[in-house]
């Protein structure tokens, strides 16, 4: 978990580096030409276009074949976090 007002400064993936990517882009664009910006991160967001390897689509397939599905983290074997979906639907509804 990481707190709000904690600056990530050293990411350890290329999702990650990209996002801190787009909040300096966005905070040079305020700094230099005054323009305001807002980056929404949406969390696994599901629906009918649903991505192969994502935890809804393989929790979902292993349903479908009978087996139950995992809640896990994979490296360690335990529950230690939380998911949060949200259907594609509401995503677009909340941002509308």
């Amino acid at each position: 978990p990481f707190k709000e007002d904690k600056p990530i400064t050293s990411p350890t993936t290329l999702g990650g580096a990209s996002k801190l990517l787009d909040e300096l882009l966005a905070k040079t664009y305020y700094e230099l030409e005054n323009i305001y910006s807002v980056g929404l991160r949406l969390f696994t967001v599901y629906g009918p276009w649903g991505v192969p390897g994502s935890p809804v689509f393989d929790m979902a397939e292993r349903a479908a074949v009978g087996n139950k599905p995992l809640l896990t983290d994979n490296e360690k074997n335990t529950l230690d976090h939380l998911y949060d979906f949200v259907y594609i639907d509401d995503a677009v509804d909340a941002l509308m």
